[in-house]
């Protein structure tokens, strides 16, 4: 079980560890976060594509200001600079890593450069994404990096808002991995049925926006009481698709590569019939169901942000 402790700090205590255009006036710095914009309202299908979003934090007066570019169809782009609006921030104890989260909602409008209005924008910048174990010859996890503080750290954007009546934005990554708990139904040799929960395994999903596929690798997985726990199942070329609440990645009679020692080998006897997961909202949740071959039916859900009760 995780051990959480959360306060909040003044927002000027940050100058302990900024050092960007200081003086007894002012304290600001700027930054950027890249992530995905995930745009939905202006078709059947969202637009799904990299952006930087840029920050400037006031830390005397306690506010932010926000400004990006972002594509919305294949031959559009929206601009726009929001005025400065409140920001909060608060430091996460988990299991004794201090995690910095900034939250920040646009009480003053923004327009775009196309004169549309930009409202209900709501911002969280948090470091607490659940993590993939390393494994040698597993992809290495990639993070949206950035400076912030005077150091570089992954920064996670979770981002909200409405442009103009019909386009809404969310933002996710290319990269995240999910936690929660697995349950398996299967019978045993005497034909007698049995459930099994699972709470160490990891689903982490890589996104190929080029190619629409997908890489799942699950790891720490373990389907049976009496079956040994497999440090990472890789499933690859997986088909990825899109409508306006989300995404979904789906496959089927599926030969896994398992990873024995720093080789990845496949392996038949965990073949999945079929695989579906998908992740929908602000993107935070996502539900697996998938077969086994040998009669295993696995259902899994969970979440890539460690869940906190952020105060009022």
């Amino acid at each position: 079980m995780k051990k959480i402790s959360l306060f909040c700090v003044a927002v000027a205590s940050l100058l302990l560890s900024s050092c960007v255009d200081i003086d007894e006036q002012k304290a600001t710095y700027s930054t950027k976060i890249p992530t995905l914009s995930f745009v939905s309202g202006v078709g059947e299908t969202p637009v799904i594509s990299p952006t930087v979003y840029g920050y400037e934090f006031d830390l005397v007066k306690g506010n932010m200001t926000l400004s990006a570019e972002v594509v919305v169809n294949a031959n559009n782009k929206i601009t726009f600079n929001t005025e400065a609006n409140p920001m909060k921030v608060y430091y996460a104890n988990v299991d004794g890593t201090v995690h910095e989260i900034i939250e920040a909602s646009a009480e003053k409008s923004a327009t775009t450069t196309e004169q549309q209005p930009v409202s209900n924008l709501k911002c969280e910048l948090t470091s607490l994404a659940i993590q993939p174990p390393y494994y040698d010859g597993l992809p290495a996890p990639t993070y949206p990096l950035c400076i912030l503080n005077g150091m570089q750290m992954a920064k996670y954007t979770r981002m909200s808002y409405q442009v103009g009546d019909n386009i809404t934005v969310r933002t996710l990554w290319y990269d995240q991995t999910f936690a929660g708990a697995t349950i398996t139904n299967y019978k045993d040799k005497d034909g007698n049925a049995l459930s099994y929960k699972d709470q160490g395994a990891r689903y982490r999903m890589i996104l190929d926006l080029k190619t629409n596929k997908a890489t799942v690798i699950i790891y720490g997985a373990k389907f049976a009481e009496a079956m040994p726990q497999i440090n990472a199942i890789v499933l690859k070329d997986l088909a990825l698709s899109f409508d306006n609440s989300g995404f979904e990645i789906k496959g089927e009679n599926i030969v896994p590569q398992v990873l024995e020692g720093t080789t990845t080998t496949p392996n038949p006897r965990y073949t999945l019939t079929e695989f579906s997961f998908s992740s929908r909202g602000d993107f935070s949740h996502g539900d697996c169901d998938f077969k086994l071959a040998g009669g295993f039916e696995c259902s899994f859900s969970g979440d890539c942000f460690v869940k906190i009760e952020m105060p009022k």
